[in-house]
């Protein structure tokens, strides 16, 4: 099934959202926004860091964005009183990434959705509609639950919106190498929630694109690296209130001439797997 989207011209008269006032912490912080939605459809913009580093514009950066738009594409063909719950997720470079300062669009577009599970494919674009990003992600529908209160999140997340550093946005506190592993820290907060008081599906990519990439070039020296394409499987919601600390623990699986294969796991202190993921990095 093919769904037609509609070009930012031609939104007149279809649902929009505000940018700010009914947004996720998570959304605000990324700077990414809702822009509209229809059945099995929806478009996102997000506004890139105009002091961000070029390096650290990774696949991480747009995972909000990715994972809001897959998400909405879906989200108005569910049954009353149903939300949805991210799966698994998967995100690949298709061209040159943005840079610092643009604005991308992304558009969504719902694949299949039965009672049980639905899967969505969103596509990122640069301002001149060249195609830098494909995410398809699957969802579990589940009941619907109560919704927290955002307040402070918002507040947390608009005073470091769109950070040009990603461990700052990310609550990254130390990252060391142990042996062949590298262990990332991070304390999640409010500011990266979505309604539920659960860190944001967008930003568990964020984390371990950071894990990830910092794996591959522990391998690759001085040679330049870029993820090109990663994956991951969500098995346990990251609740903000229980989980005060998180570890990440990334390694190389695999190195060739010019392809290196690395895995992360996101855990909470006492070794609870959280997500798992997995990435492509090629050597420059």
């Amino acid at each position: 099934m093919t769904t037609e989207l509609p070009t930012q011209q031609a939104l007149a008269g279809c649902p929009t959202f505000p940018a700010d006032a009914d947004a996720l912490p998570a959304e605000i912080l990324s700077g990414s926004r809702l822009e509209a939605a229809g059945d099995e459809w929806s478009l996102g913009s997000m506004q890139l860091p105009s002091e961000a580093i070029p390096d650290e514009i990774s696949l991480g950066l747009f995972g909000v964005l990715a994972d809001m738009t897959t998400g909405n594409a879906l989200a108005r063909s569910l049954p009353p009183l149903t939300s949805l719950r991210t799966v698994n997720l998967r995100m690949d470079v298709v061209g040159e990434l943005a840079t610092p300062g643009e604005m991308v669009q992304a558009r969504g577009e719902q694949l299949c959705l039965n009672e049980h599970s639905g899967v969505s494919q969103t596509t990122v674009r640069r301002p001149d509609g060249a195609a830098l990003l494909v995410c398809t992600a699957r969802f579990i529908v589940v009941p619907h639950q109560p919704l927290e209160p955002l307040l402070s999140g918002q507040q947390e997340a608009m005073q470091l919106r769109q950070s040009a550093v990603v461990s700052e946005l990310l609550g990254v506190t130390a990252v060391a190498h142990r042996g062949e592993e590298v262990q990332t820290l991070i304390t999640p907060s409010d500011r990266m929630a979505n309604h539920h008081g659960v860190v944001h599906g967008g930003l568990h990519v964020g984390m371990a694109d950071f894990a990830l990439r910092r794996a591959a070039q522990g391998k690759a020296g001085a040679l330049p690296v870029r993820l090109v394409d990663l994956a991951l499987t969500y098995h346990r919601p990251i609740v903000i209130s229980q989980e005060r600390q998180l570890v990440i623990r990334s390694r190389v699986e695999r190195r060739g001439q010019r392809v290196i294969i690395v895995s992360a796991d996101i855990e909470s202190t006492s070794g609870r797997l959280l997500t798992s993921s997995q990435g492509t990095a090629l050597l420059q």
